[in-house]
């Protein structure tokens, strides 16, 4: 069974640049997944968003596959790292 520690904080044993890493891939495959299923619902209907379009991506600049462009994830200040 996990630790309270374990629940609380699951990335705690990973570096805090790892961390950030994590969290990156993660936002990334959320809109990806969300600009799948856009993708899929607008085919049912007939349509096409050209926000689903590899060429759209290519074009935005944005992670293939997504949607929309995707900014760096922001880390704490290294000076308010404590803990880490």
């Amino acid at each position: 069974e996990k630790s309270v520690k374990q629940k609380s904080s699951p990335l705690f044993e990973y570096s805090y640049a790892d961390q950030l890493g994590m969290k990156e891939t993660y936002v990334k495959t959320a809109v990806r997944t969300f600009t799948k299923q856009a993708k899929a619902k607008s085919e049912e209907h007939g349509s096409e968003l050209e926000w689903t379009t590899p060429e759209w991506s290519l074009r935005t600049k944005s992670p293939v596959g997504c949607g929309c462009p995707c900014d760096p994830i922001i880390g704490t200040p290294e000076s308010s790292l404590r803990g880490y």
